[in-house]
């Protein structure tokens, strides 16, 4: 319970003490340190904790008078007591009384109540703070909000610290590249080589042994490691296709195993090993060897090693084509000369031709839009015309005929401007004029006409607008068309159910998003929506129409903006569109 010394004036100043204690420091344990400080002032508690997230586990990374400090193997599963549900849900949960309550795992004798709120960045839960008293009622909703407000200044602090971490991190191993790269480049002598890629990825990984695997005879032997015996080193062979360096080495794609009790093709070659990664070794297209590092701990490695380890990789390649090369030179220095220039020749012949192909592709693409583009024009006013019975009567069939080829007449000029737009773009042509703009009457006024849409189809259809919405700084028509792009899109996949469109105030932004109720899109999928012709369900998209370029194009306008475009989506269950465009002043138009 917060102390009869801390009035509720003295509220904001202690989330401003905290603020300015864990935010003075990028280190995330000198972060941790300042917090137990801080509670151990302002909390009347028996025992404190903070746990952060590993995986589907809570461990300890902070605590105040836990028995269990210390212990590295003490973990609590996510969804597993007051911790677990808290890490599971995202939500804080007071238990004034957890004698009543079933989820309640006691591991210290004599607590009578919890405080558990979540650590979270993003929207993502990455810790938890754990308060706990040998009193009933103990914490109440004052004490819930201030723990709460401390650890969003946390998750804020934490995430600075991880950024910081993960600069310094990228810089030092570029830094080891770039050595590694010097040593290739000053050496033809593979062995040489080799071990100095080995000294840095020793440098870099948490590893208990790395290996060098070379294809010889259609059978991976190591060439080089370290972390074993010179028994171990010469026993150290894989049939390719068999085992995790195996089956790295027969499709050519990395692989990362951070639990290789739970891999069903892993081949025992260490009792010490409890994760592996394992990336291919590429000269071209054509896998030479395998690069494998293997820990003695689990979930060692992530994608920031898996990139450290194929760029290494790739070195490594070179090194190794290059020692053949040399040993080719030394015999046929002329002949091998000969050939680097015809293939050299061939690689710049090559690159002109696409460099060419893809200029030719571009102004033919822009030159048939432009020239197509007006008579399309024509062609509609002429089709309005007659279909108005501007030019005559019109029978219903005659109507009806016409009306089939003015959708069609649209539907292209739609596609060329799609087509133009996206020229533009890739040009860096597309013009802009941004000036303050007011989202508000702008939504409210574009959702009438959506409305109406969504009436003809017989979907339901709601606009969501915050009290006041400030100025956003933005070309009017190009947000327009983000938006038409978006809409259409929901009409297109929604059959039934409705469409939402709905704005929210950020501290820099104004984020505005389309929802619907249609017939969503896969996570494999939604990776690919935002590029070019990308048409993700092609029958659904033969049956509505449209060329695969709307959110390409939506993805550039945003970005233009300086915001940002994502999608949540399941499928069968709909998908919720959302970008971001700047604020332009706090006052509301």
């Amino acid at each position: 319970m917060v102390s009869s010394k801390t009035k509720a004036d003295d509220v904001f100043g202690l989330l401003y003490e905290t603020g300015k204690a864990i935010n003075s420091s990028l280190d995330t344990d000198t972060i941790i340190r300042n917090i137990l400080v801080i509670v151990t002032k302002h909390f009347k508690f028996k025992d404190f904790t903070f746990l952060a997230v590993d995986g589907n586990k809570l461990v300890l990374k902070g605590a105040l008078n836990h028995p269990r400090w210390g212990d590295k193997n003490y973990f609590i599963r996510i969804g597993e007591g007051i911790t677990g549900a808290v890490a599971a849900t995202g939500r804080p949960l007071l238990i004034r009384d957890v004698r009543k309550d079933k989820r309640y795992i006691g591991i210290r004798p004599k607590m009578l109540s919890e405080l558990c709120v979540p650590v979270k960045t993003d929207g993502k839960t990455i810790g938890i703070f754990n308060l706990e008293s040998t009193k009933l009622d103990a914490f109440d909703d004052k004490d819930l909000k201030l723990l709460s407000a401390l650890a969003n200044q946390t998750a804020v602090a934490i995430k600075n610290a991880n950024l910081h971490k993960s600069y310094a991190d990228t810089v030092k191993r570029l830094t080891n590249l770039n050595e590694s790269a010097k040593a290739i480049n000053s050496s033809l002598q593979l062995d040489n080589v080799l071990n100095t890629l080995l000294k840095v990825s020793a440098k870099e990984l948490h590893y208990d042994s790395i290996a060098i695997l070379l294809i010889k005879n259609g059978r991976l032997y190591a060439r080089a490691g370290v972390g074993f015996t010179h028994e171990e080193i010469v026993s150290y062979t894989a049939d390719i296709g068999e085992g995790i360096c195996g089956r790295v080495a027969e499709t050519g794609e990395p692989l990362v195993i951070n639990d290789i009790s739970k891999c069903g093709f892993y081949i025992n070659q260490s009792p010490r090993t409890k994760s592996e990664m394992a990336v291919p070794i590429k000269y071209g297209k054509e896998v030479i060897g395998v690069y494998n590092v293997e820990s003695n701990s689990f979930n060692s490695f992530d994608q920031e090693d898996m990139l450290f380890v194929s760029a290494l990789a790739e070195q490594a390649a070179i090194a190794i084509r290059n020692a053949e090369l040399y040993a080719k030179i030394e015999g046929f220095s002329e002949v091998l000369k000969a050939k680097v220039e015809e293939a050299t020749s061939e690689l710049k012949s090559a690159n002109e031709e696409l460099q060419r192909l893809n200029k030719a592709k571009s102004d033919f693409v822009s030159i048939v839009s432009h020239e197509l583009r007006t008579p399309m024009t024509s062609i509609i006013g002429y089709i309005d015309l007659v279909k108005d019975a501007q030019c005559g009567p019109v029978n219903e069939k005659q109507k009806e005929f016409l009306q089939i080829a003015h959708g069609e007449s649209m539907r292209l000029y739609r596609l060329l401007k799609d087509l133009l737009d996206i020229q533009k773009i890739e040009a860096k042509k597309m013009v802009y004029l941004f000036k303050p703009f007011g989202i508000e009457p702008f939504l409210r006024k574009y959702s009438r006409e959506v409305g109406r849409e969504c009436k003809a189809k017989r979907l339901s259809f709601s606009l969501l607008l915050p009290e006041k919405i400030p100025v956003i700084k933005a070309d009017e028509d190009k947000i327009r068309q983000v938006m038409a792009n978006l809409v259409s899109n929901a009409l297109k996949f929604t059959k039934k159910g409705g469409i939402k469109i709905e704005a929210a105030v950020l501290p820099k932004s104004v984020q505005i998003s389309v929802s619907d109720t249609g017939i969503g899109i896969s996570q494999e999928n939604q990776k690919l929506l935002f590029e070019k012709f990308s048409q993700v369900n092609m029958e659904a998209s033969r049956e509505a129409g449209g060329t695969g370029l709307g959110l390409a194009i939506t993805k550039a306008i945003v970005e233009a903006h300086g915001g940002r475009i994502w999608v949540k989506s399941e499928l069968g269950k709909g998908s919720t569109f959302a970008f971001t465009v700047a604020i332009v002043k706090a006052t509301n138009n």
